[in-house]
């Protein structure tokens, strides 16, 4: 079964939160290392250029690890199938013929089941264009800001913050509605100061 939903918005106000898909925190702050190929594709030559052409991208955008490259791997030996498939069925053509005529080729099926296979299973590290969109982006770091910036997004975080804001808690809110000066103030500093977090 496919993926449900629109496409994550880059610029909704979930997005800029971290709470959305498209620019949620990896929670991976390591440098990526080099995945090495697992022994059992290294003798699969069209399996290694699979290997070799994919890997390092998926490494770099973090979606590949040592706990992964088996089932990379397997894609690997799809895509080796694919092609041995292919080049089968360019060799003999898409009918054959049988002792009860000309038929197709059963190569055919195979051929389309194991692209549907490699299809199916490459989505899940995203080497389509629609799962490439769905899945986790690491967000580029944000440029330095000045401190005149940074005064003003603190100023413009502390005007946004009202009583019907949904990620306030209760005692926030009664504090925003009935609390004494300083207490509001307080409490819109520490709202404001968790909202630029994770902006």
């Amino acid at each position: 079964m496919g993926s449900r939903g629109p496409l994550p918005d880059p610029s909704s106000s979930e997005s800029r939160r971290g709470r959305n898909t498209l620019r949620r925190p990896a929670g991976k702050t390591a440098p990526a290392d080099a995945v090495t190929p697992p022994a059992f594709i290294l003798g699969n030559a069209t399996a290694m250029e699979f290997w070799e052409r994919h890997a390092p991208a998926l490494v770099a955008a973090r979606r590949l690890t040592g706990l992964q490259a088996d089932t990379l791997a397997v894609i690997c030996e799809q895509f080796s199938e694919v092609r041995l498939l292919t080049d089968m069925v360019a060799a003999e053509g898409v009918t054959i013929d049988t002792p009860r005529g000309r038929q197709a080729n059963p190569a055919l099926r195979a051929l389309r089941d194991a692209r549907r296979d490699l299809l199916a299973a490459a989505r899940g590290f995203g080497l389509d264009a629609a799962s490439d969109a769905r899945l986790p982006a690491e967000a580029p770091p944000p440029p330095p800001m000045s401190v005149v910036q940074q005064f003003m997004a603190r100023k413009r975080a502390r005007d946004e913050v009202t009583p019907d804001d949904h990620d306030l808690t209760d005692e926030q809110r009664w504090i925003l509605r009935h609390g004494s000066p300083e207490e509001r103030a307080a409490v819109v500093r520490d709202v404001a100061e968790d909202r630029l977090m994770f902006q």
